[in-house]
């Protein structure tokens, strides 16, 4: 995959997932064009890391309330951000490798509250219909599906989805 005239260093794992209309833009005056045009937007947010803890557990004694404070607050902002991109009917997928409920289904909660436009896909029916031989390797939230080590012996992740209504308001 090319991006412009330059090789792009995502292009064989886009390729190999079967991707095809995919489109890496960098330059911010040029994702004004994209307000309100995507089908899905996936926010891979910057979390504190607690998911990784069971394989860098010295990682835990480093974190501090501000780390987490500061955590918390990209969090809400890019969440904001990357919403305006998404159409009426599209999705917006936020995820982070954290098993904190604060960068989690908090911030999911809070989210929808200043978001009228967007609402929750239900997290046990977007599991089931998307692994159905692994229903138990996920603990349901309120807000999404979070991975645990204990339940699947990878790192702690989670991830939630959101539908944006034909409405068009602005959050």
């Amino acid at each position: 995959m090319q991006t412009g005239n330059a090789w792009h260093p995502y292009s064989t794992g886009l390729e190999r997932a079967g991707c095809r209309n995919v489109q890496v833009l960098a330059d911010q005056e040029r994702l004004q064009d994209m307000e309100g045009r995507m089908d899905l937007v996936l926010v891979d947010a910057p979390c504190t890391g607690s998911g990784t803890w069971r394989r860098r557990s010295d990682a835990k004694w480093r974190l501090t309330a501000q780390q987490l404070a500061q955590r918390i607050s990209e969090q809400k902002s890019i969440l904001a951000d990357a919403a305006r991109y998404v159409r009426p009917g599209g999705r917006l997928v936020y995820v982070t490798c954290s098993i904190f409920p604060s960068e989690n289904d908090d911030q999911v909660a809070a989210f929808l509250n200043q978001a009228a436009s967007f609402t929750l896909t239900d997290p046990q029916e977007m599991w089931s219909q998307a692994f159905p031989d692994h229903i138990d390797a996920v603990h349901l939230t309120q807000h999404g599906c979070l991975l645990t080590p204990r339940r699947t012996n990878t790192d702690g992740f989670f991830l939630s989805a959101l539908v944006k209504d034909g409405s068009g308001e602005p959050i």
